[in-house]
């Protein structure tokens, strides 16, 4: 499919959305803004846990043992 063609399918289907969520979505991929946003809360939460890990008083795991603990609780959830 060339640019034109593609560029024609993307803006009927784009014409056929209602969904203000996912308008906005497009709005923010085409601003190249990230559409990802917390509230207070959740921001004033992650600096705290990220703090805590700075300190090194957070638990935290590397990605092999993050894999096998995944790997348990699938084997756990098949019985």
């Amino acid at each position: 499919m060339d640019t034109r063609a593609l560029k024609l399918e993307l803006l009927e289907r784009l014409a056929a959305v209602n969904d203000e969520a996912k308008l906005v979505e497009v709005k923010h991929v085409l601003d190249g803004t990230d559409a990802f946003e917390l509230s207070d809360a959740e921001l004033n939460l992650v600096n705290e846990r990220f703090e805590a890990y700075k300190r090194g008083e957070a638990k935290t795991y590397t990605w092999e043992e993050v894999q096998r603990m995944l790997e348990e609780n699938r084997r756990k959830e098949q019985r």
